[in-house]
């Protein structure tokens, strides 16, 4: 089969949050590119419920919004420090709207096979649109962008268990925990939300981790402020897990609970209450 010529421009795999702001700089530059997404609108790893989405229910961000926001496309001021998946997921649309990048990404279309050509000058990419017949372009270069997340990998351990054993990429919701002694390998983003929400709903959790880490809470004190808000400095102190055990006081707003042996919750349900309402507003994005 024959490529369909297409060197005068850039492919550019995923409408992911990667894969969107790739299009954007390059069509605000004047370089023509095709998007190509395999599910059937924008969103990428946030598109919750999708096969190419490893998010579950209750996902957050991990990162604050000022540190997780395009530098030229702002998240809403209402909205909470940490916007949950269904905003992001938004969010990455309304970007894409934003800068008119729709009708360059050919959705429900997956890519099979990427090789390169002529000398590594062009990349040939074999695709599978809507319609399931196979087509190959040859393009000038290739933008990888489908992420880190969609493929899960299980490690190998000696012994045998034969219990349930489930891929963070795989939980969705908290049910399959109930009344059960829970695991959790890894403290990784992922490894840490589903331990949190195990605790909640499971008989027993654990968590194993190879070494010792430090566990920042998304709030310091009674204030709402991300720890990205804190000096790097003091962020980078070794003094700083005996100062934040010294106060003996932790906010944690997906729960609205506040861990002090009085004004139990007051700082963190004022969050929560805050936050339920500005999610109902119509959100305004600007650029």
């Amino acid at each position: 089969m024959d490529a369909l010529d297409r060197t005068d421009r850039y492919c550019i795999i995923g409408a992911g949050s990667s894969g969107i702001t790739a299009a954007k700089n390059l069509k605000q530059l004047g370089i023509a590119f095709d998007v190509y997404e395999r599910e059937d609108d924008v969103g990428g790893n946030w598109y919750y419920g999708k096969p190419c989405s490893s998010i579950c229910r209750s996902t957050h961000l991990i990162s604050s919004k000022p540190l997780t926001e395009y530098t030229d496309f702002s998240m809403p001021h209402d909205w909470p420090d940490y916007p949950g998946h269904e905003q992001v997921l938004a969010y990455l649309r309304a970007y894409a709207d934003q800068f008119g990048l729709r009708p360059d990404i050919r959705f429900s279309t997956a890519v099979e096979r990427v090789e390169p050509v002529a000398g590594g000058t062009c990349w040939d990419v074999t695709v599978a649109p809507p319609d399931g017949a196979s087509e190959t372009l040859r393009y000038r270069g290739l933008i990888i962008c489908n992420g880190h997340n969609w493929y899960p990998k299980f490690p190998e351990y000696p012994g045998e268990f034969t219990g349930q054993t489930l891929h963070s990429a795989d939980y969705k919701t908290p049910d399959v925990l109930e009344g059960k002694r829970v695991l959790v390998v890894g403290a990784g983003n992922s490894g840490c939300d589903i331990a949190a929400e195990s605790a909640t709903h499971a008989r027993r959790t654990f968590l194993s981790t190879r070494r010792g880490y430090y566990y920042m809470p998304k709030f310091f004190c009674t204030s709402a402020m991300p720890p990205a808000a804190i000096a790097g400095s003091a962020l980078h102190s070794p003094e700083l897990p005996s100062r934040a055990s010294s106060r003996s006081r932790t906010i944690w707003p997906d729960s609205g609970r506040c861990s002090n042996n009085s004004t139990r919750g007051r700082a963190s349900a004022r969050w929560s209450r805050t936050r339920t309402r500005s999610a109902r507003k119509t959100p305004r994005f600007s650029s």
